[in-house]
């Protein structure tokens, strides 16, 4: 009966684990394939197409020789994955060059420095917020426009070959220019200026284009909701 009762608890314990793998098959394939966002493995980004498109549309205007630029994205079309992918393939391009993402918002950092550690774990990421000190030698920084105003002479512009602005409508006020200016002329224009914004038209009229010179990928919020996201 020992015998009976070990092979009837085996059977069993084979036939819950085929149920269990074929209710998860199941369950994967009802959800939307742009929900599951990224690969259970590696925890890294699987891009959406509209985002692997305005990806391929930075890296080739930048292997063109542009250097200011801007992406129009509407809320919810995942600026922060599309930023993280344009980092990661522009790593091999700019050699030991550093990278800076300026935002304004507390939230906003800590996003991106999340969503960067995801995607690519080996990279050194730093913040520079408040009382939140970064450490220089990190390859990327990750601050806010109110810590870099005061904290900006800390660092060696000439190092960094990559500066992101995000909701660079705000990049034409005096504080977002001075920083710019400090980090791109020591560079002579050839650091990659790349904004990312939602409304590129301030309420006063002027414009991101103003500082970024083009737009190198853009969609619209009715064109996202018709591709399903």
């Amino acid at each position: 009966s020992g015998r009976f009762c070990d092979a009837w608890q085996t059977r069993h314990r084979n036939h819950a684990n085929v149920v269990a793998e074929a209710s998860v098959a199941l369950i994967s394939d009802l959800v939307p394939v742009h929900i599951r966002s990224v690969s259970p493995r590696r925890k890294r980004f699987l891009p959406r197409p509209y985002q692997e498109k305005a990806v391929r549309e930075v890296l080739s205007l930048y292997q063109d020789g542009a250097r200011k630029m801007l992406l129009h994205l509407p809320t919810g079309a995942g600026k922060t994955i599309i930023a993280t992918l344009i980092i990661e393939r522009l790593l091999p391009l700019i050699d030991s060059g550093k990278v800076l993402f300026i935002a304004h918002r507390r939230e906003l950092l800590d996003q991106t420095a999340e969503k960067l550690k995801q995607h690519l774990p080996g990279l050194a990421i730093s913040i520079d917020q408040g009382e939140r000190r970064a450490d220089p030698a990190a390859q990327v920084i990750i601050a806010s426009i109110q810590s870099l105003s005061k904290r900006k002479d800390a660092y060696r512009p000439e190092l960094f070959s990559v500066i992101f602005c995000d909701e660079c409508h705000r990049a034409l006020a005096p504080s977002w220019v001075e920083v710019i200016e400090h980090f791109n002329d020591e560079r002579a224009g050839d650091a990659l200026l790349l904004g990312m914004t939602a409304t590129p038209r301030r309420t006063d009229g002027r414009s991101a284009l103003d500082l970024f010179d083009l737009v190198a990928y853009e969609i619209a919020k009715p064109e996202l909701q018709d591709l399903g996201y």
